[in-house]
């Protein structure tokens, strides 16, 4: 079982989120949220995504996994206003997820999870340092970089206490620095 009510802009972050690394995927509906897990096709970039249930304006699901075309489910997503509720209620028997939008009925075939790409291990990373920023800092850091160069460089200085985001360029080059205050 799996029902849930949802803001269209939170919905349309999340599929965002693993949209840009992968076509399909698998959704794990567990009864505390739901969980995405996918790598690139290239095996460069890795999702790790949880949606905790407090995310949901209601929220109901008793276990269970199901394939998802996120293309065609962003799409979908996407005809609402990001204030707009969105209604998720998945059919068992039909394997379909019905989709509601204020008044706008979408039924979407589910894929079969054993034919999706397999989930990757998490890596045992031991990382220096954690960061937590505000989306639009680093969205604001890529599209400057983006400017310059197709690469990217994300550190920390532990001497200065900042966060620096950098990308060289053949003629120009892109640096932010953000302090603890605007972390």
């Amino acid at each position: 079982m799996f029902n849930a009510i949802v803001s269209a802009d939170t919905l349309q972050s999340t599929l965002e989120s693993v949209g840009v690394l992968v076509d399909e995927c698998k959704i794990h509906l567990d009864d505390d949220g739901l969980v995405i897990r996918a790598v690139d096709p290239a095996n460069v970039g890795m999702v790790d995504l949880s949606l905790d249930a407090a995310a949901f304006e209601s929220y109901e699901a008793d276990g269970g996994l199901i394939g998802v075309n996120l293309v065609r489910l962003q799409d979908i997503a996407g005809m609402a206003d990001s204030d707009q509720l969105v209604h998720l209620e998945l059919d068992e028997e039909t394997r379909k997820l019905h989709i509601s939008i204020d008044g706008l009925e979408y039924t979407l075939a589910l894929i079969d999870p054993d034919s999706i790409r397999e989930e990757p291990d998490l890596p045992d990373l031991d990382l220096p340092a954690t960061v937590v920023i505000e989306g639009r800092d680093i969205d604001r850091a890529v599209t400057a970089a983006d400017m310059v160069s197709d690469h990217i460089e994300l550190g920390v200085d532990d001497e200065e206490g900042v966060f620096y985001v950098r990308a060289e360029g053949d003629t120009d080059d892109v640096h932010l620095e953000l302090g603890t205050e605007d972390l």
